[in-house]
């Protein structure tokens, strides 16, 4: 039951992926035809790493292997970019 809620969580930052990796080819149909538009945002760089590591993490685990992110205390705690394109 514990580990339920976990691959639920990881279940729907999977399909959040799936629609950035939809968008990341939009995005550069648009770069090809011409339009070029970037959305910067101001948020939690270590929160998006940790929850981009924490989908990783499942797959790597299933294969025996330990995975670990160690993340520098000068890493700026947020950030402003845009958010679609570093992930």
């Amino acid at each position: 039951p514990a580990d339920r809620g976990r691959y639920l969580k990881i279940a729907r930052r999977s399909v959040k992926l799936v629609l950035y990796l939809i968008n990341d080819m939009l995005y550069f149909i648009s770069i090809v035809g011409g339009r070029f538009a970037k959305r910067i945002d101001c948020f939690n760089l270590r929160e998006h790493i940790t929850a981009a590591v924490d989908v990783l993490r499942v797959l790597i685990e299933e294969k025996g292997i330990e995975l670990r992110v160690f993340i520098s205390e000068r890493l700026p705690e947020t950030v402003y970019s845009d958010k679609d394109r570093l992930q």
